[in-house]
């Protein structure tokens, strides 16, 4: 009996340490058996947790959560990145202009002025004054015209709205915010000059005899045949009768305006009449007698700091200070219409040396480029924002070289005045086209001339130009262009 007590005893023991080893399977309490390792952790990242079974965790879960694995679902398709959108910049078109050239980069558009006939005031009110040079060209944003019926000559603007009524028996283009003008002086019973400013305004009532617009702040005027130079305030600051001015075939004494700082004049000592250059003071700062030794009579305004000087035939460029910098050495015909030495621009200048042929040399008197050896001849421009038109001898066409004489425009065009002003060139083709460039040679913008009739193209200011057709009936219809950057 007793050993039959110690037997069921053994079996209830065996019988409860098996439901314990049951019970404890699964349980993720220490000391207690746990999963086996891969249980914490996803090895086939393409199996959802339902494919692991038994073998499912609530850290398995989780972590299938958060990595996305477990979605029965197809994943979403991958997200491009969205393309940036580039805002293109439209400008305000003005209500009477129209687009005439819509680039990626710029618009041009166009206004029309007016219309008139040069001898008929029937055909249209107001003209503009010379369509010949001086170069037709806005100043102060402000463009002078001409009464047909009157004569007498005001200012329109880029729009073709009168700003200032044509009054004035003549008139200069603004500069430095004020215009010369010549009108009725009751005082003296005749004509004088004076100054308006852009609203109209006579700022400097008229009193001159004769007057030069504005330059570096002062302005020559003449009374009687003495000249002086005004400020903006209309005071004398260089007096009346100290300079003579120079001397002009047919023109008598006249007086230049200044720049660089000084003006080209002349004074009287020991009975004759020497040249020179002054300061805004009235001080004598270059004395062209200290060059007579050499034989130097003749010079010009400054112009990036220096001006052409003439000595019997011989050539030159002098400094702001008098002294001479560059001499040229071959014997350049100095006087008549035009000289052979031109002025510096960008740092350049062209020397003719016979018929068109020349040269161009750097501040430094240093030979650039002969385009003589190339078989090439200038034309009547100077460098303008790095290129300058010159012929080919064996086509007889125009094309562009740099400031290096390096080809940059092929010569294909019939005609080119000038280098480029804002990005663009005015050539004219042998199909009687003309047309502004960029600078890689596409048209922009071109007008066919009409038969028996013209086209002015102005070159463009400050994004401005003036166009003028003219068709056989005599008729010219002057546009405004205006360049309009995106």
């Amino acid at each position: 009996m007793k050993n039959r007590r110690l037997l069921f005893m053994m079996v209830a023991l065996c019988v409860m340490g098996a439901m314990i080893i049951l019970s404890g399977c699964g349980s993720s309490t220490p000391g207690i058996m746990t999963p086996p390792e891969q249980s914490a952790e996803v090895d086939n990242p393409d199996m959802s947790v339902e494919q692991y079974g038994s073998q499912s965790h609530p850290d398995i879960i989780e972590q299938a959560e958060q990595t996305g694995v477990g979605d029965s679902s197809p994943p979403p398709p991958a997200q491009t990145p969205a393309e940036e959108v580039v805002e293109i910049f439209t400008p305000q078109i003005p209500a009477n202009a129209e687009i005439v050239y819509d680039g990626d980069d710029f618009i041009i558009t166009q206004t029309r002025l007016m219309s008139f006939h040069p001898f008929r005031s029937d055909r249209g009110e107001y003209s503009i004054p010379s369509i010949a040079p001086p170069i037709v060209e806005y100043s102060d944003g402000l463009l002078r015209i001409s009464n047909m019926i009157t004569r007498t000559q005001g200012f329109m603007d880029k729009n073709g709205n009168i700003r200032i009524a044509c009054q004035f028996d003549d008139a200069l283009c603004f500069s430095e915010g004020l215009a010369a003008v010549k009108t009725y002086n009751e005082w003296t019973g005749g004509f004088s000059w004076g100054f308006i400013n852009t609203a109209g305004e006579m700022v400097i009532p008229a009193q001159f005899d004769d007057a030069h617009s504005f330059s570096e702040g002062l302005a020559a005027v003449r009374i009687n045949n003495e000249w002086g130079y005004i400020d903006k305030t209309g005071e004398a600051v260089i007096p009346f009768g100290k300079f003579l001015g120079v001397s002009i075939v047919g023109r008598g004494f006249v007086a230049h305006d200044f720049h660089d700082g000084l003006a080209y004049t002349s004074y009287e000592a020991d009975g004759r009449t020497y040249t020179c250059f002054i300061n805004a003071r009235g001080e004598i700062v270059i004395d062209m007698r200290s060059f007579a030794d050499r034989g130097i009579h003749e010079a010009s305004d400054f112009k990036e700091g220096l001006s052409r000087i003439g000595s019997n035939g011989r050539m030159g460029f002098m400094d702001t200070s008098g002294n001479i910098v560059i001499e040229l050495p071959e014997e350049i015909w100095w006087g008549g219409s035009f000289s052979r030495v031109h002025d510096f621009h960008e740092g350049h200048a062209v020397i003719m040396t016979s018929g068109w042929n020349g040269y161009v040399i750097d501040k430094d008197g240093n030979t650039v480029f002969s385009l003589e050896e190339a078989g090439r001849t200038f034309g009547v421009g100077e460098f303008s924002e790095g290129a300058i038109p010159v012929r080919s001898n064996e086509s007889e066409q125009f094309g562009f070289v740099n400031t290096a004489g390096e080809v940059v425009l092929p010569f294909v065009y019939r005609h080119a005045a000038s280098g480029f002003h804002c990005g663009l060139a005015v050539v004219n083709t042998a199909m009687g086209t003309s047309m502004y460039i960029d600078v890689e040679g596409n048209s922009i913008l071109s007008y066919s001339t009409p038969q028996g009739g013209g086209i002015y193209l102005g070159n463009f200011i400050d994004d401005s130009a003036i166009a003028i057709i003219s068709g056989s009936n005599g008729i010219s219809t002057v546009y405004h262009l205006q360049i309009l950057r995106r």
